[in-house]
């Protein structure tokens, strides 16, 4: 598929899955009874009010001084202990895009019987999501910005925490989509993954040691303004292959385009530094209050609501793409031809409340 069609589609599946549910106007008098199937919360017109979920991390994000000369790395330094809050937001988000990839691909990590199968997430279960962007909460350090040494890096760098709230549907089949440790109340579930202190140029240094394009596509879309759409840091050394041979294409691995010697950790750790995460998911007790604070959309029970989501549409440029002959986006004619195309790369984002 091409770079972002299979994004959307995943993207979708969380709307679907954590879509608002809309409320009885009475909660008290609700007395809708509990759906008992296994299928889908869609399936039915009545249901429990919902089910809130709080997600919360603590991370930290930089500038990395390394390749500042010495003889004005100090004033370098102080400009940048001197930026405000909405600087360091920038780079928070930038650095939470890069988390999606891994709370997408939780699905993977679990046998149908839901014994641990695969510890390279440090996190088990189905796909789970943050809340969308425009409900995300950062609160920073309040003593502002610091000058560190991390790993043998010199940073200027700030600590922050992250908070959102999930409103979802309340059955047996939304938990068994996520995790069934959500389903109790207090229930908790965990995600680690190492993410890259300054995000910015994590593609510029690190090159394709921690890009996945085996989940998205092999056509080279990856780039230093996308990269977080394939951001793993799962991805391990990987010798060349032939992705045109049906054979080498089928071998296990993160890399169709660039093959790199080292893995994510260690390209991150060897010419960036990176910062340990754990995104944390807590169910709490139902609020409407809350819910209504933190819905998303225009919201409708038992029907399938698709709508845009402009944010995505935000994140655009023009470029040029080398496209192979036997390529997915010929296939399915995002180009009219194999070779090199000149492009408009946007994002598209539908959510299902």
């Amino acid at each position: 598929m091409g770079s972002w069609s299979v994004y959307v589609l995943f993207v979708i599946s969380f709307a679907v899955l954590f879509g608002a549910v809309k409320a009885d106007d009475k909660l008290e008098e609700f007395t809708a009874t509990p759906p008992t199937t296994n299928g889908p919360f869609w399936y039915f017109t009545e249901m429990p009010p919902g089910a809130l979920v709080e997600v919360s991390y603590s991370s930290s994000v930089g500038v990395l001084l390394d390749d500042v000369p010495m003889n004005i790395r100090e004033r370098v330094a102080q400009y940048y202990l001197s930026q405000q809050e909405d600087f360091w937001l920038e780079k928070a988000k930038l650095q939470g895009f890069a988390l999606e990839w891994a709370q997408i691909f939780r699905v993977y990590e679990v046998n149908p019987d839901g014994a641990d199968q695969n510890p390279r997430l440090g996190g088990f279960g189905r796909s789970l999501t943050v809340t969308p962007e425009e409900k995300w909460q950062f609160t920073f350090d309040p003593q502002g910005a610091q000058r560190v040494d991390r790993s043998g890096h010199d940073y200027v760098l700030l600590n922050f925490t992250f908070y959102g709230v999930l409103v979802t549907a309340d059955n047996p089949a939304n938990w068994n989509l996520s995790s069934s440790k959500l389903a109790t109340m207090n229930g908790t579930e965990t995600l680690y993954i190492y993410a890259p202190i300054e995000p910015d140029y994590t593609f510029q240094r690190a090159g394709y040691a921690c890009e996945d394009e085996s989940t998205f596509t092999w056509d080279n879309f990856v780039d230093s303004q996308n990269w977080w759409v394939y951001y793993s840091h799962v991805c391990q050394a990987q010798p060349y292959r032939d992705v045109s041979d049906p054979d080498q294409y089928r071998i296990p691995g993160c890399h169709y385009s660039g093959f790199p010697n080292v893995s994510c950790v260690e390209a991150l750790d060897s010419y960036q530094g990176g910062v340990d995460v754990t995104i944390l998911w807590r169910r709490i007790p139902w609020n409407e209050t809350i819910a209504a604070d933190w819905r998303v959309g225009e919201n409708q029970l038992g029907v399938v609501n698709l709508q845009k989501y402009d944010v995505s549409a935000e994140d655009n440029k023009v470029a040029y793409r080398y496209i192979p002959s036997n390529s997915c986006s010929i296939k399915e004619k995002c180009v009219g031809d194999y070779g090199w195309r000149r492009l408009l790369d946007f994002g598209s984002t539908s959510i299902n409340t």
